[in-house]
């Protein structure tokens, strides 16, 4: 094997093999971020009572009933604020993972080049002295 086949299985190697392994990472991050914040289940049951915190209305007078209705509402009420404060939280926590994971990207594809032209304008600040 010769040095430019070696320069050649490094570039395959980091810009395809190790590429391919840091957007697999990228994707386990992203699918750990919506299950930290359990998307799914606070989209679903976004208007849900809270914590199934529910009164049955079973053999209760009418002002009972009217009561349990009132409660109903408010547990309904603060399931909705809290899984819509914790999807705030989680758009914010996905938009910094979105500016980490776009810098990254672009930090890991352009660290060869800039050290490439790094020994390259080195060695024309040599050649010049």
């Amino acid at each position: 094997m010769g040095g430019g086949s070696l320069s050649i299985e490094f570039f395959v190697w980091w810009y395809h093999d190790l590429a391919v392994a840091l957007f697999a990472n990228l994707s386990y991050y992203f699918r750990y971020l919506t299950d930290l914040f359990s998307v799914s289940i606070c989209l679903r049951t976004l208007f849900s009572v809270w914590k199934r915190d529910r009164i049955s209305y079973d053999g209760l007078s009418l002002q009972e009933m009217m009561s349990a209705w009132v409660l109903n509402l408010v547990s309904r009420f603060i399931g909705f604020v809290i899984k819509t404060t914790v999807l705030i939280i989680f758009l914010i926590a996905l938009i910094i993972y979105l500016v980490v994971a776009v810098l990254l990207i672009i930090c890991w594809f352009t660290f060869p080049l800039l050290i490439i032209a790094s020994l390259v304008y080195g060695l024309k600040l040599i050649l010049h002295l």
